[in-house]
């Protein structure tokens, strides 16, 4: 079924605080635990000013040649994140 990764978070999320919780505080909860509208693998951009996370539209087959390069693991997905300043928060310094 499509997105059941994140039915199983927001299930977890209910499970594992043994209150009643609004859909804010679900969302809140979950978000902590990179919820993601993409279930593909893919890259990020973390803004460390504005904290806004950006997907990354990295060219698929060079990210994949350097994770393969890696001895001994089977990669069955992967999580990148990169660190900085985006653009609107460059501009305002």
């Amino acid at each position: 079924m499509k997105y059941s990764w994140q039915r199983q978070i927001i299930l977890e999320t209910i499970q594992e605080h043994k209150e009643h919780l609004s859909a804010q505080q679900i969302y809140g909860y979950a978000r902590a635990e990179c919820f993601d509208w993409d279930p593909n693998s893919h890259e990020h951009f973390y803004c460390r000013k504005c904290h806004k996370i950006i997907n990354l539209d990295l060219p698929e087959g060079e990210l994949n040649a350097l994770i393969k390069n890696v001895p001994g693991l089977r990669i069955e997905g992967h999580c990148l994140t990169v660190t900085g300043v985006c653009a609107e928060c460059a501009s305002k310094e």
